[in-house]
C-alpha cells in the first residue's frame, strides 16, 4: 500500500471510531426510567431494581453513595429487546465481594461493567435506604430508592406461604423465591410463559394474612411469549402475605409466595380484623387521637428543618407542612429557577409509616411549582421530611406532618390559589433581576387594574387586565429587569387570560432598587375612585448587585427562560450542563485527533 493510501486508512479508521464511540454514548440512559421509585426488599434476599429502555439499549445503574460506605454500579443491556432489563443484587452478599459476585441482570439481559466504588465490607449492606441514580452520577436521568428492611422486624410477623413446585411453562419475574409489592392500587405482575402468544392467562393472588382479599385479573401472552396482569393491593395490610398463582392451559401453573411492603401490624389476625380497629376501617388499626402504628406512645415530632438555598421555597413558606390523609395532597411552591426547569419532590416518611413518594414537575411559566401525591394509605400523625431538588445542587427540605382528611378525601385537591378572596395577593416576593408572580382573584369581575408603586417610592406603572376563561383567576407577572426599560415589565401571564398597560412607566437610568412597592387594585378599568384591596411586592437585592452601581450598562441578571430541548437548546443552559460539556470535550478531544490524523496523512502523501 502506498504512502498516500496508508494516510487515507488512518483518517477513515479515525473517521469510524470517533462514530463508533460518539454513537451509543449519545443513545445510552437517554429514555430510561425505574420501573418502580422504590424498591423494597428483606434483608438478605434479591434485590429487582427493574429498568424501562428502549428496545436493545443499555442503562448504568447505581446504588448506594460515598456517605453511606456502600456504593455499586453496573451497566444493564436490554439483549431480549424487550425493554426492560433488570439489575439484580443479592443483599445477602452485598459489599463483601467483587461487585459481579452480587450483582447479576435478569434473564435474557446482559451485565456489563460491575464496580464496587467504595471499600469493601467485613459484613453485608446494613438494613436502610440506599439511593438508586440511573445514568450518569452526577446528572442522573432518574432517581429511586433501595429500601433494605430488616428481617423479622415483628415477632407477629406472618412467615411466606410455600413457593410449590409448577409446570416450567410460566415463570413470574423476577425469578426470586417471592414476589414484593407496595399496598397501592394498580401494582403490576409481570412473567413469561412458554405458550403460544394470544394464549389466556388467570393472574390471582389471596391473601394469607392480614385482611382478606381476593384479586383476579386475566390477560394474554404477548408475541414475545411475556404478560403483565394488573392487581390492587391496597385493602391490603402492610406487612401481610399472598399467594400469586399463575394458571394457564393444560394444567400449566405457576404458585409463588409474596409480601406486601410496610411494617407488620400485629393486632391482626387471620380474618382480617384487628382488636384496636378504629370505626372509619383504617388499614393499620389506627385510633382515633392519631397514635401511628396501632398506638405508640404521644405524637411523634417533626424532624429538623435544613438551612436549604433561597431559589425555592414551599408554600406556605412556614416552619412546617402539614398535608391530609387523601388521594391527591397537592404541594406547591415557587422558585427563582428559570421557567421548564426539572425539579424532583421526594417526600420520606420519618416516623410512623415507612414510606417514599416521588415525582418531577416542571417550573411553571410564572415560577411556581406543584405535585400530587396519594396519601390515603399513611395513618394521621406520620412525620415526613419533603425535599424539592432542582440543579446546581439548589434544594429546599421543610418537615412536615400527615393529618387526619375533613372531607372530599377521595377526590384529588386542586392547586391552592394563593388569594382566597376577591382581592390581590398580600405579598409577593422576588429579587433584582428577577421576575416576581403577582396572583389576582375577580371571582365574578370581568376587569380589574393592578397598580405597582406610587409616588412615595418614585415609581409607578399598572396593568388592567380581564378574566377571559371565567376562573375567576388572573396571574401578572412584573419583571424587575425590565422595569424603567423598554421592554415590558407588566403582563399577564395565566392561560385564557388578557391585559393592557394601563400606567405607562417612567425610564430608569438603573435596576428596580430593592425595596417594598406597594400593589393596589382598583375595579374596573380605570385607577379612578377608591381601591378595593392592597398588597406588596418585595424586591430584595440581588447578590450581583450588592455594593455596586446597578446601571443598566452593568451586567444585570437576565429573566430570559433557558431555552428547553423542545425549543432546540439544552434543557440545561448554556452547553446542556455537566452531561453536555462533557460530551461536547469528548468530541472535541476526538475532533482533535481526527485533524491530527488527517494531517499526518497528507504529510505522508506528500513524501
Amino acid at each position: 500500500m502506498t504512502r498516500r493510501g496508508v494516510g487515507l486508512a488512518l483518517a477513515l479508521t479515525a473517521v469510524a471510531l470517533l462514530v463508533a464511540a460518539a454513537g451509543p454514548a449519545a443513545a445510552a440512559d437517554g429514555d430510561a426510567a425505574f420501573d418502580e421509585s422504590v424498591v423494597a426488599v428483606d434483608a438478605g434476599d434479591t434485590a429487582n431494581v427493574t429498568v424501562h429502555v428502549d428496545a436493545g439499549a443499555n442503562a448504568t445503574v447505581h446504588v448506594g453513595s460515598e456517605a453511606a460506605n456502600f456504593l455499586a454500579t453496573a451497566t444493564v443491556v436490554d439483549a431480549d429487546g424487550d425493554g426492560r432489563a433488570s439489575l439484580l443484587l443479592d443483599t445477602g452478599a452485598a459489599g463483601t465481594g467483587s461487585a459481579s459476585s452480587y450483582l447479576s441482570a435478569s434473564s435474557g439481559d446482559e451485565l456489563r461493567g460491575a464496580e464496587q466504588v467504595t471499600g469493601r465490607l467485613d459484613e453485608p449492606i446494613e438494613p436502610g435506604d440506599y439511593d438508586l441514580a440511573l445514568g450518569p452520577r452526577d446528572d442522573p436521568v432518574d432517581v429511586g430508592t433501595l429500601s433494605v428492611q430488616a428481617s423479622g422486624d415483628s415477632a407477629d410477623r406472618p412467615p411466606l406461604p410455600a413457593d410449590s413446585a409448577d409446570s416450567d411453562a410460566i415463570t413470574v419475574l423476577p425469578s426470586e423465591s417471592r414476589v414484593a409489592v407496595e399496598p397501592e392500587p394498580n401494582r403490576t405482575i409481570r412473567g413469561e410463559a412458554d405458550v403460544a402468544p394470544g394464549t389466556n392467562l388467570s393472574v390471582r393472588a389471596v391473601a394469607e394474612s392480614g385482611r382478606s382479599y381476593l384479586q383476579i385479573d386475566t390477560v394474554q401472552v404477548n408475541d414475545s411469549g411475556g404478560f403483565a396482569a394488573t392487581l390492587d393491593f391496597d385493602a391490603a395490610t402492610p406487612g401481610s402475605t399472598f399467594t400469586l398463582t399463575v394458571s394457564g392451559p393444560d394444567d400449566t401453573r405457576e404458585t409463588v409466595p409474596g409480601r406486601v411492603n410496610g411494617t407488620w401490624s400485629a393486632d391482626w389476625d387471620e380474618t382480617g380484623s384487628t382488636d384496636g380497629d378504629s370505626a372509619d376501617g383504617d388499614a393499620d388499626g389506627d385510633s382515633a387521637d392519631g397514635d401511628v402504628d396501632g398506638g405508640s406512645e404521644g405524637t411523634p415530632s417533626l424532624p429538623s428543618d435544613s438551612a436549604d438555598s433561597d431559589a425555592i421555597t414551599v408554600l406556605p413558606a412556614e416552619s412546617n407542612l402539614t398535608l391530609e390523609a387523601g388521594v391527591g395532597r397537592v404541594v406547591n411552591g415557587e422558585t427563582t429557577l428559570p421557567p421548564g426547569t426539572e425539579l424532583t419532590v421526594r417526600m420520606r416518611g420519618v416516623e410512623g409509616r415507612a414510606f417514599l413518594r416521588s415525582q418531577t414537575t416542571d417550573v411553571s411559566t410564572f415560577g411556581t411549582f406543584d405535585a400530587s401525591f396519594d396519601l390515603d394509605d399513611i395513618p394521621p400523625g406520620t412525620t415526613f421530611a419533603l425535599s424539592v431538588r432542582g440543579p446546581n445542587g439548589t434544594e429546599e427540605t421543610v418537615p412536615g406532618r400527615v393529618v387526619a382528611c375533613e372531607a372530599d378525601c377521595e377526590q384529588p385537591e386542586a392547586t391552592p390559589f394563593p388569594v382566597e378572596g376577591f382581592g390581590v395577593v398580600a405579598v409577593a416576593e422576588t429579587t433584582q433581576g428577577h421576575t416576581a408572580r403577582i396572583p389576582i382573584r375577580l371571582d365574578d369581575r370581568e376587569a380589574v387594574t393592578l397598580v405597582v408603586g406610587g409616588d412615595a417610592v418614585n415609581y409607578r406603572t399598572g396593568i388592567t387586565v380581564r378574566d377571559d376563561d371565567g376562573d375567576g383567576r388572573v396571574v401578572v407577572a412584573f419583571d424587575t429587569a425590565a422595569a424603567g426599560d423598554d421592554a415590558p415589565t407588566l403582563r399577564v401571564v395565566s392561560e385564557g387570560d388578557s391585559g393592557e398597560i394601563a400606567v405607562e412607566e417612567r425610564d430608569l437610568s438603573r435596576l428596580l432598587d430593592a425595596a417594598e412597592y406597594p400593589l393596589t387594585l382598583y375595579a374596573g378599568e380605570t385607577t379612578d375612585g377608591d381601591p378595593i384591596d392592597t398588597g406588596r411586592l418585595v424586591v430584595h437585592q440581588s447578590p450581583r448587585a450588592a455594593g455596586t452601581d446597578a446601571t443598566r450598562s452593568s451586567p444585570a441578571p437576565t429573566a430570559t427562560p433557558t431555552p428547553s430541548a423542545a425549543s432546540g437548546g439544552s434543557p440545561s443552559g448554556a452547553g446542556g450542563g455537566l452531561l453536555g460539556s462533557r460530551l461536547a470535550g469528548v468530541v472535541a478531544l476526538a475532533a482533535g485527533g481526527l485533524i491530527a490524523l488527517v494531517g499526518a496523512a497528507l504529510v505522508l502523501g506528500r513524501r
